[in-house]
């Protein structure tokens, strides 16, 4: 017989699937993912308080785990780029990454697109050297060697934002992690997110990737990333989902810019 006490309730991260964004605004009765997920006092204060305390233990340890799973150290340090956009970098601890596991390459440059109320706490917090810019989307980007986007995509609507980025940075990579994606179509659902329902974005791999052709990058690398469920590296709690939406896994995936 089970011991009924052992069993861990069902976890539900995620609700749906939505054919359209609206309807998964409607769901989660929000018209704009931004306001108040990611623009919170709580979710400034959250991202500060994580990269404190990854500098933390990197000082009394001199090696630490980052905030997020991260295969970004392996990428630069086999492609060597000078200058960097990360793509929703919050509080910039991708770059601290960098700093404390590259033992030759310097990166130069590290710009952080993010949303405007984020990019102006943290130019004020003084918590980076010179190396670190912030900017939000609406202002063209430096040319650059990388661009880094970790667990962001899924939180719009379509994937214009990354292409204009692309655009307006001109990478010779493109390194996405923790990427949401299956199939062909983007399909939708709303996301638990503390005391609240946040919609969410199912990007279809091909679409994306017939987009990103279109601009001239073709794909080196496609692998799961590690992600911890209640702590084990496991398939996403998806079975609430009909099977042919279901996650096993989310992605990271490496493209190049293809010669002319």
């Amino acid at each position: 017989m089970t011991d009924k006490q052992t069993l861990k309730p069902a976890l539900t991260i995620w609700n749906g699937p939505y054919q359209t964004w609206v309807e998964a605004c409607s769901a989660a009765k929000s018209h704009n993912i931004a306001q108040p997920a990611f623009t919170s006092e709580q979710w400034l204060q959250r991202i500060t308080q994580q990269l404190l305390d990854y500098r933390n233990e990197f000082r009394q340890y001199t090696i630490a785990q980052p905030p997020r799973p991260c295969n970004l150290p392996w990428v630069v340090a086999l492609t060597s780029p000078c200058s960097i956009v990360d793509f929703g970098g919050s509080s910039g601890w991708a770059m601290d990454y960098l700093q404390n596991t590259l033992t030759t390459h310097k990166i130069n440059s590290y710009a952080i697109v993010e949303l405007e109320s984020v990019v102006k706490y943290m130019q004020s917090s003084g918590l980076h050297g010179d190396v670190v810019s912030y900017q939000t989307l609406d202002n063209p980007l430096e040319p650059c060697d990388l661009l880094y986007s970790n667990s962001v995509l899924q939180y719009f609507e379509s994937n214009a934002p990354l292409l204009a980025l692309i655009e307006s940075a001109t990478p010779e990579y493109i390194f996405l992690e923790d990427l949401y994606a299956k199939g062909e179509e983007d399909f939708f659902g709303t996301q638990n997110y503390y005391d609240q329902a946040i919609p969410v974005k199912f990007t279809g791999l091909g679409d994306l990737l017939k987009e990103l052709s279109s601009i001239g990058y073709q794909q080196l690398l496609q692998c799961p990333y590690t992600s911890l469920i209640h702590g084990v590296i496991k398939p996403l709690p998806m079975e609430n989902y009909p099977e042919t939406f279901q996650l096993n896994h989310s992605l990271s995936i490496l493209l190049k810019k293809a010669p002319q």
